[in-house]
């Protein structure tokens, strides 16, 4: 028995923004950025990792590493060197570094 193509594509219902609006569902899953959503998605967040530094002891943490700095709010100096040492291979710090030798290159030029 064939099925009714009139129901073939039947459309379905958004949900009512009023029952997500504000939550964690609302930022991560509807991918709303509005003050109550980024709020509900930040202390989901900071939740997380305060269970995750409570649940694990200080000997576990993953030291010298960028995510026992991220991850586990550890600052020692093996995490400060770790996180230095990736912060260095991020987008941003390179095009920082090549602006900086673009505009020393071009002192002096124009000076007519």
């Amino acid at each position: 028995m064939l099925k009714d193509p009139s129901r073939r594509y039947m459309p379905r219902a958004e949900p009512d923004p009023q029952l997500w609006h504000g939550t964690l569902g609302g930022y991560t899953n509807h991918h709303c950025k509005c003050d109550e959503c980024v709020a509900a998605h930040r202390a989901y967040c900071a939740n997380a990792r305060a269970e995750r530094v409570a649940s694990t002891p200080w000997d576990e943490i993953p030291h010298g590493t960028a995510n026992g700095y991220n991850n586990y709010r550890c600052r020692c100096e093996p995490c400060k060197g770790a996180m230095a040492a990736a912060r260095t291979s991020w987008p941003s710090a390179k095009n920082r570094d090549r602006r900086k030798e673009r505009s020393d290159s071009m002192v002096g030029m124009g000076d007519g």
